[in-house]
């Protein structure tokens, strides 16, 4: 019988689809329609998982207390809590949440033929705190008038090669984020389907974004990337978060992989105002030579500035048929720009001893790339792998 919240954690874990099943069921019952909202249909089976986490990262209560909860935990279901307004749905509902919970917890004791026991009183009792909380940051963030969501219309939609889209929107009024940042991002054509986009630019009074986006069929921006001029685009509140501090003197390189490019370009162009510019090094990486599409550009601002210098590297040699790239590079493969053929773009950064590393990219290569950087000496690693913002493993 689970004896504690550790136990119950396990026994959740491993019957989440009940749990799930039972908190989607009882959220119908109490919310109606808003339960149907499909971002949050499409958040069901985590709900498990996200359970047994705060359970096996929170203290029990001593005996005849309510739970108290841990920093960690405060601090992650607070931020959840702000994230998850861009749903547009009240903080009365997590009243509602912690009935829910308390569903899923009953059907996974029942399918495990667990009996209720004391831990069990606990954990709903847990669950209550932690959805009163969790009201507590969203109606905060409402108190101090941060926007739930901000919306913008497709300008433009550029294709410098069959694989790669390069989108800018229009918001119309600005939209709060730091450099290196991401913004979760959805579509009218994309109900209820949220994926994080790193804007390629700092923040402007004008509400001006531009997105790098991979069209490959197993990204998940890839539907995303069928946008047209005028289609509507929303953000929720801004997660994660690259950092490059200018005052630091330690030398700086940055390893990108395709359109992970797009968080080092908003971080580069960041530096242009700064007072001070420590050395950066940037590697463009890209499956063929057509799609290092911003090289062009980033190499002529290497040639203006006496602090930024670029490499370019591929994994083949030449494109192949069907990348129809529109990228112009150096015809002569020589001089700024000369495209490296590479399979790991570490091998062209050079000797890494005491740099701050900063790689992004699809989850797979950028921890291969940061794992070399490592291996090669780097003091400071900071990776954008566009994964989850939280793991609730």
């Amino acid at each position: 019988m689970p004896a504690s919240f550790a136990d119950l954690a396990r026994l959740i874990r491993g019957h989440a689809d009940i749990f799930a099943d039972a908190v989607r069921g009882r959220l119908a019952e109490d919310l109606g329609q808003a339960a149907a909202v499909p971002s949050l249909r499409a958040a069901e089976p985590t709900v498990a998982h996200a359970a047994a986490w705060v359970l096996e990262h929170n203290p029990e209560p001593r005996s005849g207390h309510l739970p108290v909860l841990s920093d960690e935990v405060a601090a992650r279901l607070a931020a959840v809590a702000r994230a998850e307004r861009r749903h547009g749905l009240p903080a009365a509902r997590y009243a509602a949440q912690a009935t829910a919970l308390r569903a899923g917890l009953r059907a996974a004791l029942k399918a495990a033929g667990a009996h209720y026991t004391l831990a069990a009183a606990r954990a709903e009792d847990l669950a209550e705190v932690c959805c009163a909380h969790m009201a507590d940051a969203d109606l905060a963030d409402a108190r101090a008038g941060v926007p739930a969501a901000s919306a913008g219309q497709v300008i433009s939609v550029e294709r410098p090669a069959r694989r790669i889209a390069v989108i800018s929107v229009d918001t119309g009024l600005p939209v709060a984020y730091t450099p290196g940042q991401r913004l979760p991002t959805t579509a009218t054509y994309t109900p209820g389907v949220w994926v994080p986009l790193a804007p390629a630019l700092p923040a402007d009074a004008m509400g001006q974004l531009r997105f790098h986006l991979d069209l490959s069929t197993d990204c998940p921006v890839h539907d995303l990337g069928r946008a047209r001029v005028g289609d509507q685009w929303v953000f929720g509140r801004p997660e994660g978060g690259l950092r490059l501090d200018p005052a630091d003197p330690r030398p700086v390189t940055m390893i990108a992989h395709g359109t992970g490019w797009a968080p080092l370009r908003a971080l580069v162009t960041a530096l242009l105002s700064a007072r001070t510019h420590p050395e950066v090094h940037v590697v463009l990486h890209a499956e063929y030579p057509g799609e290092l599409y911003d090289l062009p550009a980033l190499a002529t601002l290497a040639a203006a500035t006496s602090w930024l210098t670029v490499t370019a590297t591929a994994a083949h040699p030449a494109d192949a048929w069907w990348v129809h790239s529109a990228v112009a590079l150096p015809a002569d493969g020589s001089g700024v720009g000369a495209v490296t053929t590479v399979a790991e773009p570490v091998e062209a950064a050079g000797d890494l001893t005491g740099h701050r590393v900063i790689v992004a990219g699809l989850p797979e290569a950028a921890a291969a790339s940061a794992a070399a950087a490592r291996a090669a000496g780097a003091a400071d690693v900071q990776v954008e792998d566009f994964s989850p913002a939280f793991s609730w493993d």
